[in-house]
C-alpha cells in the first residue's frame, strides 16, 4: 500500500473530526516524499534511513520550522501504520531540528490602511458578489475578529449579527472546539451588511482553491505596497497578529482578544516594535559627569 493511499483509506477515515487542513498537509508531505523518491513511498519501506535522507535533503534552503512540520505528519502516519500492522518498525531517531524564534512581525494601522484602499479597488465578482465589496468586508471581518482564515472562510450569514454587531465562530471552525462571540466595528457591520444574502450557504463564498484565495491576497498586498510572506509575518496569520498586537498597544489585552495564553501571545503574536512598552525608563542611569 503507498503512504497516499493509506492516508486516503485507512488514517482519514479513522481520524473522525480531523480537520481537513490537517490530512491536506498530510497529503502535501507525501507529495514531497515522493517527487523526492522518483516514486510511490510504500507504507512498509519506512524506515529511519530513508525519511532522515529525505528530510535532510529537504531541508536545504528551508526553515526549520518547515522541516519539522512534514516530519510531524510523516511520524504521524508511520505510527499509525505500524500499530495497524501495515509496517513492521517504528521511528526510532528523527530528531525535531531546533527552530529559530524571530520577532512577531504586525502591520501598522497605516498599512492596514492601504490593505483596505487596495481591496475595494479589486476589479471583477466573487460568484454573485462585487470584489471591491468582497475583500474589505472580509478583511475588516478578520481585523476585527482576530479569527483564523479557516474560521472566517466557514462563517455562514446566520453567523453574523448585525443588530448585535458581532459574529459568531462556531465551535467546530475553532482549534479548541470552543463557540467565539467577536464583537465587530460599525463600519465591518456596514461592510458586512453590503453583501449579506441570508440564502447563501457562506456569508465569503469562494468558489475557487485556497492557494488562489492566498495568491488574490498577494496582489492586493502588493497593490498596497506592504510586506508579506516568509521572513515578513506570513498572510493572513499576520492579519490574526496585526489585530492582537494593536489591540495590546491601546493598552488592551491582546492575548485575550486572540484566545491565547499570555506566553503563546508574546512569543508568537506580540510585535514589540509596535506594542511593547518600553522598560527603559525603569532603568537607572549611569553618572557620566
Amino acid at each position: 500500500m503507498t503512504l497516499y493511499d493509506f492516508l486516503r483509506d485507512v488514517y482519514a477515515p479513522s481520524h473522525l473530526g480531523i480537520a481537513e487542513a490537517s490530512i491536506h498537509q498530510m497529503a502535501i508531505a507525501i507529495r514531497l516524499f515522493d517527487r523526492w523518491a522518483q516514486r510511490s513511498i510504500m507504507v512498509e519501506e519506512l524506515d529511519d534511513p530513508l525519511v532522515l535522507k529525505f528530510l535532510g535533503d529537504y531541508s536545504r534552503g528551508r526553515s526549520p520550522a518547515t522541516v519539522n512540520g512534514k516530519r510531524r505528519f510523516l511520524l504521524a502516519l508511520w505510527r499509525e501504520a505500524h500499530r495497524r500492522g501495515h509496517c513492521p518498525r517504528m521511528p526510532q531517531h528523527i530528531p525535531r531540528l531546533k527552530e529559530h524564534l524571530q520577532l512577531p512581525q504586525a502591520w501598522r494601522i497605516d498599512e492596514i490602511d492601504r490593505i483596505l484602499v487596495a481591496a475595494r479597488s479589486t476589479p471583477g465578482t466573487i460568484v454573485d458578489v462585487l470584489a471591491c465589496r468582497w475583500w474589505p468586508s472580509i478583511l475588516l471581518a478578520c481585523f476585527d475578529s482576530a479569527g483564523r482564515i479557516g474560521a472566517i472562510r466557514q462563517v455562514r450569514p446566520t453567523d453574523i449579527r448585525l443588530a448585535e454587531r458581532g459574529l459568531v465562530l462556531r465551535a467546530e471552525t475553532q482549534k479548541d472546539k470552543r463557540a467565539r462571540w467577536c464583537s465587530l466595528h460599525d463600519q465591518t457591520i456596514a461592510a458586512c451588511a453590503a453583501i449579506y444574502v441570508d440564502s447563501r450557504d457562506l456569508m465569503w463564498p469562494w468558489p475557487f482553491t485556497r492557494e488562489w484565495l492566498d495568491q488574490s491576497f498577494k496582489r492586493i498586498l502588493r497593490r498596497a505596497g506592504v510586506r508579506y510572506g516568509r521572513g515578513n509575518g506570513g498572510l493572513w496569520h499576520k492579519l490574526r497578529r496585526t489585530s492582537g498586537t494593536l489591540v495590546e498597544a491601546a493598552g488592551g489585552d491582546g492575548a485575550k482578544h486572540l484566545g491565547n495564553t499570555r506566553q503563546i501571545f508574546e512569543t508568537y503574536y506580540n510585535d514589540p516594535t509596535i506594542s511593547s512598552k518600553s522598560q527603559l525608563d525603569l532603568l537607572p542611569r549611569p553618572n557620566l559627569d
